[in-house]
């Protein structure tokens, strides 16, 4: 084997020297993106659990309104049921739509 010259041997170890760099710094870059990629997982499991949380929000919202909207037409009807009661009594009683 001949040996090498000189420039050839700083030529090896500079090249040497970068794939060490290269070499670590394609650990770096491995070792953040596995990082950002858990992160990632937490945050969009989080994020699913927010979106659970606010559907059943919603749910329980839609179903206050109906109950509500419910009462509030039974109230409606008993209101029509009492004004239309003071409204006949109202009347002289010859106008009356029944006989006493």
């Amino acid at each position: 084997m001949a040996q090498d010259t000189p420039s050839e041997a700083i030529k090896n170890a500079e090249f040497a020297e970068f794939a060490e760099f290269r070499a670590e710094l394609c650990a770096e870059v491995r070792a953040k993106l596995s990082r950002m990629d858990e992160e990632f997982n937490a945050l969009f499991a989080e994020i699913e659990i927010q979106h659970t949380m606010i559907a059943q929000e919603q749910a329980q919202i839609r179903e206050r309104m109906e109950y509500v909207q419910e009462h509030v037409a039974g109230m409606k009807d008993a209101l029509r049921g009492v004004a239309s009661l003071y409204v006949e009594r109202s009347k002289p009683r010859g106008v009356r739509g029944y006989t006493d």
